[in-house]
């Protein structure tokens, strides 16, 4: 009977004496934060806008886009995700519009198209925390969204030029 209680006792002690090993934790290294510098971001301004066709500058799918684009610049990269969804939604709506006659052209789709990919890109890059890649997504997208403003100023003006002539 001792011998079952001293049994017992070795047990106990052993299962008293073993610390239960701790899982390793595991370090998180942080990348330090790059700020995209805001001196070099130049976002094309339309030089045609005063004499564009109203209709266009009214347009609340195209001036709803514009504005979210053309605020991401000024936002901190923390917290960006949201912004960068808001100017996805924006440019799929613009996308799915038909716009005024003359701009509703496969060139000017094309170049939303590219800057689509390039939102979809930056919004990834923002997901997974990869700050040298997001700002290069970023670049790349005001790069895109100039090439578009770009091109509607160059539509802006052909018209206005071929109705001078027209006059003439």
């Amino acid at each position: 009977m001792h011998f079952k209680y001293s049994i017992f006792l070795v047990f106990i002690l052993i299962g008293c004496n073993t610390t239960p090993t701790k899982p390793e934790q595991k370090q998180l290294v942080e990348e330090p934060t790059v700020e995209i510098e805001k001196e070099t971001i130049d976002i094309y301004t339309l030089q045609s806008e005063d004499i564009m066709d109203s209709s266009m500058l009214n347009n609340e799918s195209f001036s709803k886009f514009r504005t979210t684009i053309e605020d991401l610049s000024k936002l901190n990269q923390e917290g960006l995700e949201p912004f960068l969804n808001d100017a996805l939604i924006n440019c799929n709506q613009l996308l799915k519009e038909k716009l005024p006659l003359p701009y509703d052209v496969p060139e000017v789709k094309g170049r939303l198209k590219v800057v689509k990919t390039q939102l979809i890109k930056a919004r990834f890059h923002s997901e997974e925390k990869m700050q040298l890649e997001l700002n290069q997504s970023l670049r790349e997208l005001y790069i895109a969204y100039s090439a578009y403003l770009k091109r509607i100023d160059g539509i802006t003006m052909e018209e206005i030029s071929s109705d001078s002539i027209d006059l003439n």
